[in-house]
């Protein structure tokens, strides 16, 4: 009986993933509409720069971080049946949200490996832009306290002054980002700090 049964549970769930999958890129655009939703209400300028608990930010923030460990959980389930979307298949879009969606993803750990792991490959193949593996790469790396690659992840310290975070060799950073065509640190430090500017760092 196991020997009969063993193929037709099989079956059951291939089918359910490709039904699954069949609409993944609609899923990814939804959460992702929900997400830059919910963030497009934030007002930066009642958000404390540097926040120690999640019961200091306001409530709309505090509705997003609920959100992103939902998305978090349907990602994770979708990139497990169906991968890592891939451009040629699914759309340069559908590609586009799963990045964003796994970037809000800090908290699990586990699920941030697969991605960065499936991005990488995905750049290799020519089916990902490769500044979505420099930003991925760094966020992740800081999230573990380690070196960032790219210079893409800045911190606004007590002076109200945006710092990078650590690197592991500012030439060898320098010479990543002259690869892949980005500006030089200084004049991306200057498009960070000219985007965005604290209300308290003005009254400073």
């Amino acid at each position: 009986v196991a020997f009969i049964l063993l193929p037709i549970l099989m079956l059951s769930a291939s089918a359910k993933a490709a039904g699954i999958c069949d609409d993944y890129p609609r899923k990814l655009r939804v959460m992702t509409e929900i997400d830059q939703a919910l963030r497009d209400r934030w007002d930066y300028s009642t958000i404390p720069p540097h926040t120690k608990s999640p019961s200091e930010l306001p409530l709309i923030v505090q509705q997003t971080m609920l959100i992103d460990r939902e998305n978090t959980k349907t990602l994770r389930k979708l990139v497990e049946l169906c991968g890592w979307p891939k451009r040629g298949v699914h759309g340069s879009q559908a590609l586009s949200d799963a990045w964003l969606l796994a970037q809000h993803a800090d908290k699990d750990e586990a699920l941030q490996r697969i991605v960065l792991s499936n991005i990488t490959k995905a750049v290799d193949a020519g089916e990902a832009p490769v500044d979505q593996l420099a930003y991925y790469s760094d966020r992740t790396a800081i999230l573990a306290g380690k070196p960032q690659l790219y210079g893409t992840q800045l911190n606004l310290n007590k002076s109200c002054e945006f710092e990078f975070s650590p690197f592991d060799d500012v030439v060898k950073v320098e010479e990543r980002q002259r690869k892949i065509g980005w500006p030089t640190l200084q004049k991306y430090k200057k498009t960070v700090t000219d985007n965005f500017v604290h209300a308290s760092c003005d009254a400073a």
